[in-house]
């Protein structure tokens, strides 16, 4: 951005997304993947309407879930530059040095949950409440935002923050669709998916008014951190169906 503006910046971006796209084919066409991917499966029974799927326990119980976790990821992607302009006075062409390390941390944060979820031995279809409890008080970590003393140990609450949040996606997604019938898996996704935009574009105006306000971020960090809170523990102590 500093060397030759947005226009340049943008085009980089999407040249880069687009790379995924040849390695995804490569990937995938492999023999043995394909075998796995190609793979049909005879459904004797009819495929919910989308209604029918987001109002049963089992998508609903998801959903509060991903509407809990969403908000301390969306608060770094959309407003991390912001924050640090606000806060710190970093300048548009140097948040990058500082902005790069929360969305590894956000990955790290989903494969390692996910990772312990799926070795973790506990009876068939049994939540993994406990792991899922430690990513909730990760994820709340965002409230202790205000009491950060420089841009770098800022980053360090935010990384913290969106491991949980991190784990919060992958702990409730999976358990989600391995509660699916398999003709359903994509759709659920999907709803998912979407669910995730839905409170991202009901937060922005909500921040952009509280700090427009007050002029600072210390509210919305703190907010952010209680509202995973009520949803967490909705999720952990709702007993939901083994099975769609």
């Amino acid at each position: 951005f500093d060397l030759h503006g947005w226009r340049v910046a943008l085009l980089v971006t999407a040249a880069v997304g687009l790379l995924w796209v040849p390695i995804w084919i490569l990937v995938t066409s492999r023999p043995a993947v394909r075998a796995r991917i190609d793979h049909v499966v005879d459904h004797t029974t009819p495929r919910p309407r989308v209604s029918e799927l987001i109002r049963h326990p089992i998508m609903m119980r998801a959903l509060i879930g991903i509407f809990a976790a969403a908000p301390v990821i969306g608060l770094m992607l959309a407003w991390g530059a912001k924050y640090l302009d606000t806060t710190w006075g970093i300048k548009q062409k140097d948040v990058g040095h500082y902005l790069w390390l929360p969305p590894l941390m956000f990955d790290a944060g989903a494969i390692l949950f996910g990772d312990l979820a799926s070795r973790l031995k506990r009876p068939p279809g049994e939540p993994a409440r406990g792991l899922y409890a430690i990513a909730m008080l990760l994820a709340m970590a965002i409230a202790a935002l205000p009491f950060a003393t420089t841009p770098w140990i800022g980053i360090a609450i935010i990384g913290a923050s969106v491991v949980g949040s991190g784990g919060l996606y992958a702990i409730c997604t999976s358990d989600l669709l391995a509660r699916m019938p398999s003709e359903c898996v994509s759709t659920a996704s999907g709803i998912v998916a979407g669910a995730q935009s839905v409170a991202l574009i009901a937060l922005g105006p909500l921040i952009g008014a509280v700090v427009g306000h007050y002029g600072h971020y210390d509210g919305v960090a703190i907010g952010v951190g209680l509202w995973a809170l009520p949803g967490c523990l909705i999720w952990i102590f709702w007993k939901p169906a083994a099975k769609f």
